[in-house]
């Protein structure tokens, strides 16, 4: 299946890769993927996230839920997996536009962009006002954008359970949902299971940020927002508009952190579960890693 939306982002992101956009491990490893089978590259790119000195250990739960959640979906249905998580990257034949790579690039390019902002601001001795605002400002659409990848991702998951459970899954149904209801049709068929994945998700901040309703405020030293919902009262909804402030060691500690375990929770997951059915040498020696980081 060829998808130009697919194929033009992976150019996209080995040209900023070969850059060295994204750091020497990610450049080194792009490099061999000519050289080494398709197996190993798997299971080098998941050592690159897994064995790296500054790998965030609060991601391993989110691992282990995904690859908890795969491995009841291959029991069920093993080819409805099989498409539904090819899918999840590519897209379909019938519907191209679901593919998440582009989603992905974008996110990577620009979360990196914001590193290399706060780094520099870091090291300067006279940050004034503006540049502090404009800091907060792109970390807070920085975790707009993460949120909205995983949303998009939420398509294909929600898929993975509506399988486990035995219930026909279409994708672009599943994908016209907002992102509240698709957290809440998978938590109400996993029944608490995978909790993890669908708890302490703030759609605030996405939504205001979105609407342009939230500013970080240098005098508060807060982020001051508003979210604009409707709420069903009886027969009738009701707008409702929520003030809110959050505070950017919140912001920075409590929830943007959970846009990074979760996408690396995925993506480690999807390629144990590649591994397990491709190369099975190189998934053990995956799961061992895995093993020995949960201890």
């Amino acid at each position: 299946m060829s998808n130009d939306l697919f194929n033009s982002a992976v150019q996209n992101l080995d040209t900023l890769t070969k850059a060295g956009i994204f750091g020497d491990v990610s450049q080194n490893l792009l490099m061999k993927r000519e050289k080494v089978s398709t197996q190993e590259f798997n299971y080098l790119s998941f050592l690159s996230i897994y064995d790296d000195p500054e790998f965030d250990q609060q991601t391993i739960p989110y691992t282990l839920a995904f690859m908890d959640l795969f491995t009841k979906a291959m029991l069920a249905d093993s080819e409805s997996l099989k498409h539904i998580m090819t899918a999840s990257w590519m897209g379909t034949k019938e519907l191209p536009q679901l593919e998440t790579m582009s989603s992905y690039t974008r996110f990577l390019t620009e979360h990196r962009s914001v590193r290399n902002v706060s780094i520099r601001l870091s090291d300067e001795s006279d940050v004034d006002a503006l540049q502090r605002i404009e800091l907060a400002h792109a970390i807070l659409h920085d975790y707009a954008n993460g949120f909205e990848y995983c949303m998009k991702l939420f398509t294909f998951i929600l898929a993975v359970e509506q399988i486990i459970k035995g219930k026909k899954y279409d994708l672009q149904l599943n994908d016209k949902q907002p992102s509240s209801n698709k957290l809440n049709l998978f938590r109400q068929l996993d029944g608490g299971e995978h909790s993890l994945l669908v708890d302490g998700w703030d759609d605030r901040l996405r939504n205001a940020d979105s609407h342009i309703d939230i500013l970080y405020n240098p005098q508060t030293f807060r982020f001051e927002g508003k979210n604009k919902y409707y709420e069903k009262v009886g027969s009738t909804k009701v707008l409702r508009n929520e003030e809110f402030t959050v505070t950017p060691a919140e912001l920075l500690t409590n929830i943007t952190p959970q846009v990074g375990r979760f996408i690396q929770g995925y993506i480690g997951a999807s390629q144990l579960l590649y591994l397990v059915k491709e190369g099975r040498e190189y998934y053990n020696k995956a799961a061992s890693l895995l093993e020995e980081l949960s201890d």
